[in-house]
């Protein structure tokens, strides 16, 4: 997906002559889904503060769109989730959550509000012909405690009183969204740690370490290791499903020792090598880094002045 595709799947939220409707979800940490009822007018308000930050997030911004598993990019990115056959419960809830006909109402009488850990937003056209669901991770900041502050309302217009009921704050911000089956999160800082993406990412990455070192290193300990990172995790990744290096290795134009002879001739890199020089020997973290950044082909030697760089950049130059 491309961001002007993402837009295109996006425009029934935010023209206003299409019809729609907007429902709200909570669960918690004993519940499922279940409809936040909210009067109509107020949904009607709601509706359009989402539309707005739907098109402040997604239609107005500059971005690109690329896999969670392999972006290089923090800034700049929305992340589609790329590993399907492992999606988080919220995830899986999102695609739920559209289809609820006899939806579960929350009551406060059962469940305290304070309880609510996650927030669904569903937008429809009336035709039912496409929709949207957002999802956002609720934390303290996002309710208000009437026991431990006074929260003072206008009964009247000279009259104020003091709110006793705890209170949840819906802003317009949100985290994740699904359309079309396709999951983007938009704000991956807020999500990787409390979803556990990080966690979910790092165990596809140890099986890809196990594959490449059938072939190219004697022992993956240390690239274990520098995998309990997200974004070494990714570099990784990156450099196994799009580095040119692998692909030339998949189809034989190249192989281990003239990777090595490579590193040993044309570059200043520091690795070990196992006995007869036909694999690495990965002794450090930092070697372990190195190697990564090795099969995704960062080091380059600019012929214009013989320097040589460390760079995480792929864009071609071909066709400029």
């Amino acid at each position: 997906m491309i961001r002007e595709e993402l837009i295109s799947e996006l425009q029934f939220v935010i023209k206003e002559d299409v019809e729609k409707t907007l429902n709200i979800f909570v669960t918690t940490d004993t519940t499922g889904l279940q409809l936040f009822n909210i009067v109509d007018r107020d949904l009607n308000e709601l509706t359009g503060m989402f539309s707005l930050s739907i098109n402040t997030v997604a239609i107005e911004k500059e971005y690109v769109i690329e896999d969670y598993s392999t972006s290089l990019k923090r800034e700049g990115v929305l992340h589609i989730y790329d590993l399907d056959d492992q999606q988080t419960e919220e995830m899986v809830r999102m695609a739920e959550v559209v289809g609820i006909q006899e939806p579960e109402y929350f009551d406060k009488s059962v469940t305290h509000i304070e309880r609510i850990n996650g927030i669904y937003v569903v937008i429809k056209d009336v035709d039912n012909q496409h929709s949207l669901t957002l999802f956002k991770k609720i934390t303290n900041v996002d309710k208000a405690y009437a026991s431990s502050a006074f929260f003072i309302f206008g009964k009247e217009n000279r009259l104020f009183e003091r709110q006793k009921e705890n209170m949840l704050r819906i802003s317009p911000s949100f985290q994740m969204m699904r359309i079309n089956e396709k999951i983007i999160i938009t704000d991956l800082d807020k999500l990787e740690k409390p979803l556990h993406l990080d966690a979910i990412l790092q165990k596809e990455t140890e099986r890809d370490v196990k594959t490449l070192g059938k072939g190219l290193i004697t022992n993956n300990e240390h690239l274990m290791s520098v995998c309990q990172k997200p974004k070494n995790c990714q570099k990784l990744r990156h450099a196994l499903q799009k580095s040119k290096v692998v692909v030339k290795l998949k189809d034989g134009s190249l192989d281990v020792r003239k990777i090595i002879d490579f590193v040993k001739n044309k570059t200043t890199l520091k690795f070990h090598y196992n006995r007869d020089g036909s694999k690495f020997e990965l002794k450090s973290e930092a070697e372990a880094i190195r190697f990564i950044k090795l099969m995704d082909d960062d080091y380059l030697l600019s012929e214009l002045t013989g320097e040589k760089y460390d760079s995480g950049l792929k864009d071609s130059m071909m066709g400029r």
